[in-house]
């Protein structure tokens, strides 16, 4: 009982090293801004060797609106 305990520890201790190493923070040649999409949904993006990549924030630090005029 004790060897599954102790497995079943490091299997989740190397999964919450692997969530938190995979959100990182992006190189710093990347720039990175919040933006809001047509639905008032708020975004962070940052562009890295050419591409953009946003992701939804849950909680956001800035407050967007829908936009009507999208």
């Amino acid at each position: 009982m004790r060897k599954i305990i102790t497995v079943a520890l490091i299997v989740f201790a190397l999964a919450f090293t692997f969530g938190i190493s995979s959100d990182a923070p992006q190189a710093a040649s990347s720039k990175c801004w919040y933006s809001c999409d047509c639905n008032g949904t708020a975004l962070y993006c940052c562009r890295t060797q050419g591409k953009v990549v946003c992701k939804v924030l849950i909680f956001s630090p800035i407050e967007c609106t829908q936009q009507a005029d999208c």
